[in-house]
């Protein structure tokens, strides 16, 4: 008999802020280490604060419910968020690889509203219909009277 284990390296995904510091989480939200300084190069979550993280433990928040939004917003799929604004549930924005701050508003919908900005983000066979060098602000939290997503894209910077 053969036992056979795979091992995952755990990926620094957001860095979220603590009374005295960083804690660095992976995808999966573990705390994978703690820093003084930002970290630069990961996600920076705004307005979700943990709860004295402890290394190699899940991340615990007293904001359970910008915990579930941010869990949702990441299940939703879109990738190269560099900075993500939970401040208010009302009112939650993400950065999009550095150039791109997108409006979502409320979490209704947050799915949707994430596979709307992706298809004009990234498109299909190369249809998007934001260039990928483009800066400006993409706002998907509203919707027509027939209720289809309407995204509103301001260019310039974010």
């Amino acid at each position: 008999a053969t036992l056979v284990v795979s091992v995952q390296p755990a990926h620094e995904t957001y860095a979220v802020a603590y009374e005295g510091g960083w804690a660095v989480v992976s995808e999966d939200l573990k705390v994978l280490r703690l820093s003084a300084e930002q970290p630069q190069d990961i996600a920076a979550v705004t307005g979700l604060e943990a709860s004295a993280p402890a290394e190699g433990q899940p991340l615990q928040v007293a904001q359970a419910d910008k915990l579930e939004a941010l869990q949702t917003l990441q299940a939703a799929g879109l990738e190269q968020l560099t900075a993500i604004d939970m401040t208010s549930l009302s009112e939650v924005s993400a950065v999009y690889a550095g150039r791109v701050k997108i409006t979502f508003g409320t979490m209704n919908d947050i799915e949707y509203k994430c596979s709307w900005a992706a298809r004009l983000l990234l498109g299909e066979d190369d249809s998007a219909m934001i260039g990928e060098h483009e800066t400006g602000t993409l706002d998907v939290s509203h919707r027509t009277q027939d209720g289809k997503g309407q995204a509103i894209w301001r260019a310039g910077a974010i």
